[in-house]
C-alpha cells in the first residue's frame, strides 16, 4: 500500500489507489465472473475523485464502515453524503468489460464518471449502478457459521430438519398464535439450544420488517431500531438463548406497531417527535423522492450523451479522450446537483427534535436557493442543452424540480 499521508517518504498525496490498488480488484472480480458477487463499497472524495472498495468476504455494510476507516487512517476526505455499499458483479457471457454495481440507494451524478475512471485501471471499460433499497435492511455482521451438525443438515421436510415454524414467514407469526413461540421456532431439532444459523436467518428477516415498519409508524421506529440492533448485538457474541428472547421482544413490537402504526399516519391532529405535521412529513418524503429522480435522469441523459458522440466520433481523433475531457467540462454540473438535497429532506422528515427538523428546513432551503441560482446562471446548463446529439432539457427539468420542492419547505 503506498505511503500514508504525512509520510516522510516524499509526502506522497493519498489517492483512491490507496484504498485499493487496481490491480487487487481484478482477483475478486473475476470470482464475481462466475456467480459470485463481491461486496462493494464506493464514495467520491472532497475532490471529487472516485473511491472504490472490494471485499469477497465482507458484508457490505461490513466493508463500508472498513472503507470509512482506511479513508481515516490515510488522511483521505470523504464526501459523507455519497458514501453506498452493495455488491458488485461481472458477468463474462453479456459483457466482460461491463462492471455492475447494486447500491443501497441512488448514487450522485458524479460517481459513476468518477468510478469509471478508477476501474478502468483494472480493465473495465463500461459500469452501471443501479439501486436495491432492500441492502438497508441486511445485517452488518457475517452470518455465524452453523453447529457441525447443523451444516450437513438435509433439506427441510426430511426427518432431520427444524421444527415447521423455523421457516415460517416472520410477518406472519404474530397472527397466529397457534404457531410455536419465536424462541422454539429457532431452536435445532434435537431439542438442545438455539440454532445459529435459525436464529440469523429469523432476525434478518424480522430487520426487514423493521424498515417497512418504521415507514408506517416513525413513532416506533427508533424502538424497533434498538430492539433490532440489540438482537444482532447478541447474535454477534454468540449469546444464543438471549438472542432468541431479543428476537421475541422485536417480534412483539413490530404486532404493536403494526396494529397502531396506520391510526398514528391516519391521525390529522397528531405530530411528530419531531413537532411537524404529518402532512408535512410526507411531503418531505416526496420532495425527496422527486429530487432523487431528477439527479438519477439527469445522469442517465448524461450517460446518453457520451454514448452518442462516442458512436458519432468513433475512427476519428475527437473521440479519443472525449469522455474524460466531457466529464472537464460538465464537472461543475456534477459537483452541484447531487444528492445533498435529497438527504436534507431526509434528515428533515426523519429529525428527533424540533430544533434539529428547522435546522435540517433551513439548510435544504439554502441548498435551493444555490442550486437555483446555479441552473439560471451557470453556462454548462445551456450547452448541454443546446447539443445536437441528444435532446436535454436539463433547465427545464432542475427548474421544475426545485420549484416544487421550494413550495414544500415554503
Amino acid at each position: 500500500m503506498a505511503d500514508k499521508k504525512g509520510d516522510k517518504k516524499g509526502d506522497k498525496k493519498t489517492s483512491p489507489d490507496d484504498i485499493m490498488d487496481p490491480k487487487e480488484m481484478k482477483p475478486i472480480l473475476a470470482e464475481s465472473k462466475r456467480g459470485r458477487p463481491a461486496a462493494c463499497a464506493i464514495a467520491l472524495t472532497k475532490d471529487k475523485d472516485g473511491v472504490i472498495l472490494l471485499d469477497k468476504r465482507k458484508k457490505p455494510k461490513k466493508l463500508l464502515a472498513e472503507l470509512k476507516k482506511q479513508a481515516t487512517d490515510l488522511g483521505l476526505e470523504l464526501e459523507t453524503t455519497t458514501l453506498r455499499f452493495g455488491r458488485a458483479v461481472v458477468d463474462a457471457d453479456t459483457d466482460p468489460k461491463l462492471l455492475s454495481l447494486t447500491v443501497n440507494k441512488e448514487a450522485p451524478g458524479a460517481m459513476r464518471p468518477r468510478l469509471l475512471e478508477q476501474i478502468k485501471k483494472a480493465g473495465f471499460s463500461k459500469l452501471e449502478i443501479v439501486v436495491d433499497a432492500n441492502l438497508e435492511a441486511e445485517p452488518e455482521e457475517d452470518e455465524p457459521a452453523a453447529a457441525p451438525g447443523a451444516a450437513a443438515a438435509p433439506p427441510s421436510g426430511s426427518a432431520a430438519a427444524p421444527p415447521p415454524g423455523a421457516a415460517a414467514t416472520p410477518a406472519a407469526a404474530p397472527q397466529a398464535p397457534s404457531q410455536p413461540a419465536p424462541a422454539d421456532a429457532s431452536t435445532q431439532a434435537t431439542g438442545t439450544g438455539p440454532d445459529a444459523a435459525a436464529l440469523t436467518k429469523e432476525l434478518t428477516e424480522l430487520v426487514r420488517q423493521v424498515v417497512a415498519a418504521s415507514a408506517q409508524n416513525p413513532a416506533q421506529a427508533a424502538k424497533l431500531a434498538d430492539l433490532a440492533k440489540a438482537a444482532q448485538a447478541r447474535l454477534k457474541r454468540g449469546e444464543l438463548d438471549q438472542v432468541a428472547a431479543e428476537i421475541k421482544d422485536l417480534r412483539d413490537a413490530l404486532a404493536k406497531a403494526g396494529s397502531d402504526g396506520g391510526t398514528a399516519a391516519a391521525a390529522p391532529s397528531g405530530s411528530a417527535p419531531n413537532g411537524a405535521d404529518p402532512a408535512m412529513i410526507n411531503k418531505l418524503k416526496k420532495s425527496r423522492d422527486v429530487w432523487d429522480a431528477t439527479v438519477a435522469k439527469i445522469a442517465r441523459d448524461l450517460d446518453q450523451l457520451v454514448k452518442a458522440v462516442t458512436a458519432a466520433s468513433a475512427g476519428h481523433e475527437l473521440g479519443d479522450g472525449f469522455e474524460r475531457e466531457f466529464q472537464t467540462v460538465v464537472k461543475p454540473l456534477l459537483d452541484t446537483v447531487d444528492t445533498t438535497l435529497s438527504d436534507l429532506l431526509s434528515e428533515a422528515a426523519k429529525a428527533g427534535t424540533p430544533e434539529e427538523h428547522q435546522r435540517m428546513l433551513s439548510q435544504a432551503r439554502e441548498t435551493v436557493g444555490k442550486l437555483t441560482k446555479f441552473v439560471q446562471s451557470h453556462p454548462v446548463v445551456g450547452h448541454l442543452d443546446d447539443n445536437p446529439f441528444v435532446p436535454m432539457s436539463l433547465q427545464k427539468t432542475l427548474s421544475a424540480s426545485l420549484t416544487a420542492v421550494s413550495n414544500t419547505l415554503g
